[in-house]
């Protein structure tokens, strides 16, 4: 939920790429990319599992969002796993990305892997850390300057130009026919069977073939 400065619901989002483990208690997917227009700016919110597939933070921006906001408790590889994606979304869509999660108690060892814990932050639309929390409780806060935005050298043509407004001038949303495709109907590989991944890719070709036939 989204409140505003006096504690009003301004809107909601809901969660669009919820885990298998989150369906089987009955939680229901949002069909939604919502923005909201405040005073500062347009922003927008995805949750946890969303920043798995780069076409969510693309869905915002294309829906407007300046600014877009991620809450997370989310497992993964280690530091540089989760720098990476982190940095991932402002980089590509020319935005601000704001990474939320709860911190470590600070007598608590910080621990690589496993859960992606802490380091909330301000991403500007470069790449850059503008402030970050750390790994343990605490709070990110900096001054942004939506009028600014990332400007980009010899990024699509010489000189320099705003490379948001680039982002949406060398779309090809033509060829982009194969993100639409339906979900293969395959299961799950849990790590121990990975002699059969090969077999589960093929299943997944023939299933996409038979589609384009």
């Amino acid at each position: 939920m989204l409140m505003g400065r006096d504690g009003r619901l301004i809107g909601q989002y809901f969660k669009v790429h919820c885990i298998e483990d989150e369906r089987a208690l009955g939680v229901v997917p949002g069909d939604d990319w919502n923005t909201f227009k405040l005073d500062f700016g347009t922003i927008g919110i995805m949750i946890c599992h969303d920043n798995s597939f780069p076409e969510s933070a693309r869905c915002l921006t294309m829906n407007g969002a300046e600014m877009v906001f991620w809450p997370h408790v989310m497992g993964g590889w280690g530091d540089w796993f989760m720098d990476i994606l982190l940095r991932a979304p402002s980089i590509h869509n020319g935005i601000h990305f704001i990474p939320v999660c709860f911190g470590y108690e600070p007598e608590v060892a910080w621990q690589t892997g496993v859960m992606l814990i802490g380091r909330s932050s301000i991403i500007g639309p470069d790449g850059l850390t503008i402030a970050d929390a750390g790994r343990y409780k605490g709070i990110a806060f900096a001054d942004i300057d939506l009028d600014h935005p990332r400007i980009a050298h010899m990024w699509t043509r010489s000189g320099e130009y705003v490379f948001h407004a680039d982002v949406f001038i060398d779309r090809r949303p033509d060829t982009y026919g194969s993100l639409l495709r339906p979900k293969p109907p395959v299961k799950p590989l849990r790590g121990v069977d990975i002699a059969d991944y090969k077999k589960v890719v093929d299943e997944i070709q023939d299933f996409i073939d038979g589609q384009e036939a």
